[in-house]
């Protein structure tokens, strides 16, 4: 299966630089997207328990050389941070003497990550009218085919986040009970009424943007990954001509096809006819 997302016109650079912008889910229309509710009860995993040990080693460590910071108070926290440290040897121990502390520091990592995450999303399917509609500028825009099976979908096999996993929708909201480093997910469960949208994506930090600018985030799309190209069925004829030709004079989409969406005559369907590249292309009257 092949994954797909859709541009507006004013997006064809992405066709030059192979940049691709992520989604920043604080700045997202959608106020539940990565808000997961907290169990009272909830419960840390052992890999979760020295994760939190070794955060606090690591910061009591850097407050270690801050000039704020008496004599004596440095004495104490080079106390501290030791027995954090020794703590590492016996997680469930150093655990239970700050369960409190510990359980307020994994509730406010989890609450930032909705400002520190980076969202590539994509879809399920090429024929998604309400897809065409809201991200494809009233269907006058175009959408990308991707080879889901390239390395760039799978960067990291032992995480669901860094590689392409489907959204699950429901109408509750994910409640974290039990939280276990590299296991526990809040990235991936949506309300039910965006289900249409078949959404996949790949969840990221900041620091993995391949480029920042003005306060938005990219990633390099590698060329081979890209299968197909579907211009919109009310794409406007200069911009489909300038797409044709931007296809044809790199040597990088050769193995590009390049497809028109055509409204169906009986149905609300779209169908799609691959475009003959080695010949003129024809304007959509012409086609139709």
């Amino acid at each position: 299966m092949n994954v797909y997302k859709y541009f507006s016109p004013r997006r064809v650079a992405v066709l030059e630089n192979f940049l691709i912008k992520a989604t920043q889910p604080y700045l997202s229309s959608d106020p539940f997207d990565m808000k997961p509710c907290f169990a009272e009860d909830i419960t840390l995993g052992e890999n979760t328990k020295k994760f939190c040990i070794e955060s606090v080693v690591e910061i009591k460590h850097s407050e270690l050389y801050s000039n704020r910071l008496r004599r004596n108070q440095k004495r104490l926290l080079r106390r501290n941070t030791s027995a954090f440290r020794r703590g590492l040897q016996k997680p469930n121990i150093i655990f239970n003497l700050n369960k409190q502390y510990f359980l307020k520091m994994v509730k406010k990592f989890f609450q930032s990550l909705r400002s520190t995450s980076l969202i590539l999303c994509f879809t399920k399917n090429r024929d998604n009218l309400y897809m065409w509609d809201r991200y494809a500028d009233g269907y006058s825009g175009f959408v990308i085919e991707f080879d889901e099976k390239h390395s760039f979908f799978n960067q990291d096999k032992n995480s669901i986040n860094k590689s392409l996993t489907a959204v699950e929708y429901t109408k509750i909201r994910p409640i974290l009970s039990h939280i276990e480093v590299g296991k526990t997910n809040v990235f991936l469960t949506k309300h039910d009424g965006l289900k249409k949208e078949e959404e996949l994506r790949m969840t990221f930090n900041y620091e993995d943007a391949d480029q920042k600018k003005e306060g938005m985030h990219f990633f390099k799309l590698p060329p081979e990954c890209i299968t197909s190209i579907i211009l919109g069925c009310s794409m406007k004829e200069k911009k489909r001509q300038s797409i044709y030709n931007l296809l044809n004079q790199k040597a990088y989409f050769n193995h590009v096809k390049l497809f028109q969406a055509i409204i169906d005559h009986k149905l609300f369907k779209l169908n799609f006819y691959e475009i003959n590249r080695n010949v003129n292309l024809q304007t959509l009257e012409e086609r139709s």
